[in-house]
Parts: structure tokens; sequence; C-alpha cells
């Protein structure tokens, strides 16, 4: 955002402060296996809706991974909507609990962004809060976007992610399946995020960080 506006001697830049998840009652850690459970968390409708639609639907042909996606009702077609629910992959709006413990059970964490043209200000300028939350858990995040997206950038300029930057949901299918056949970087990937998590996104810190730029620019 702040590339998009210019530099100014005011300027602070400030990563949304996630809550802090608990640690107490997290779920053994799973053994890696073959089959992954991909998780995306989030809205599933708006701009987000028909790539969300796209992988739902290829999914169900895939065995290699599970994909669950939880969030709101969908603004997709009924009969769509019902039969994901069916097979599994649709499960709905959880109460904070439950979609905690959905992410705790998770191998594979999904960050989505959209591809297209009128929306790449927006991905350009905007961070999504739910990763800083999403490397509390240290599980593997695999990151779908377009180039230039600050996700995307911050993904690749940290080695803390699969990237994907195609817009074939094919290709990013084939990503979560090739990260399937990878548990030495499955671990790694989870070790990254949760190394994010306690130094970058800690949320001690990035309060600290804006009570110190409060002081500052009331100096001025």
């Amino acid at each position: 955002m702040q590339q998009a506006l210019g530099q100014h001697q005011n300027a602070q830049i400030l990563l949304p402060i996630p809550q802090q998840i608990s640690l107490e009652g997290n779920p053994k850690k799973k053994a890696l296996s073959n089959k992954l459970t991909a998780v995306y968390a989030g809205n599933l409708s708006d701009i987000y809706g028909p790539l969300l639609q796209k992988l739902a639907t290829i999914s169900q042909s895939v065995d290699t991974f599970q994909l669950k996606l939880l969030g709101p009702v969908p603004d997709w077609p009924m009969e769509k909507v019902q039969e994901f629910q069916l097979q599994g992959i649709y499960t709905g709006f959880l109460p904070r609990n439950q979609l905690i413990q959905a992410l705790w059970e998770a191998d594979v964490l999904l960050v989505i962004m959209s591809f297209a043209e009128s929306d790449q200000k927006r991905m350009q300028t905007s961070f999504p809060s739910k990763l800083l939350e999403y490397c509390q858990f240290g599980k593997a995040l695999v990151i779908w976007g377009p180039k230039g997206c600050s996700v995307v950038d911050w993904g690749q300029k940290y080695d803390s992610a699969r990237v994907v930057t195609s817009p074939v949901v094919e290709d990013l299918v084939r990503a979560v399946i090739d990260l399937s056949k990878e548990p030495i970087e499955q671990e790694r990937l989870g070790q990254k995020a949760l190394e994010m998590a306690q130094t970058m996104f800690n949320p001690l810190t990035i309060q600290q960080q804006f009570i110190e730029s409060l002081y500052s620019i009331t100096k001025l």
C-alpha cells in the first residue's frame, strides 16, 4: 500500500495484529502421509467464489488430498453447495473453537487471491490477515495468486510458502499433489510458518510497533 501511495515522512507500516491462538489442548502432530488435508478458511464468495468453486469441482477427482472449505454459505448454485457438503468439501461456517480445531488438523493451509485484472490493485495493496493466524498453526502454506500480489511477494521473498502464480486451477492442484510427495518440504514450510508467527507476525511485537509509531508521530 505504501508503494502505491508513495513515501511520506509520517508513514508507518504496521501488519494486522492477529489473535493469539492458544496452544493448550491442540491435537498431537499428525504423521506425514501421501494424502493431505488442504484447508481454506474465509470468504468463499465475491472475487474468490469462481476460483474456489473450480478448485472444489476438480478436487472431487483427486485421490491424494482432501479439500475442505470453511466459511459462510457461498453465493454458488445451491445444488453445488449441497454436493460439496455431501462430499465433505464444504463444511460451513464454524464457531471459533471448531475452526481452530479444523486448522490444527490440516496438513496444508491455502491462501487464495484473485487473478481478475479489475482486482489487481486490491491484491497489490492488501495483505490477508488470515495468513498471520495461519502461521501460528505451523502448517505448510500454499499461496495461489498473481505475480505482484502482496502475499505472493511475501511468500517468495521469505521462501515461506509453496507459491503458485498460474491462474489455471489444475496448476494449483498439481502443486498440492507434488507437496504431498515431499514430506521434508512439508515439514520445512510448517516450521517456517511457525517461525514467522513467532517473529514477524508476533502480535506482541506488532502491538509494540503500533504504540511506538503513535509516540513517534506525536513527537513530530
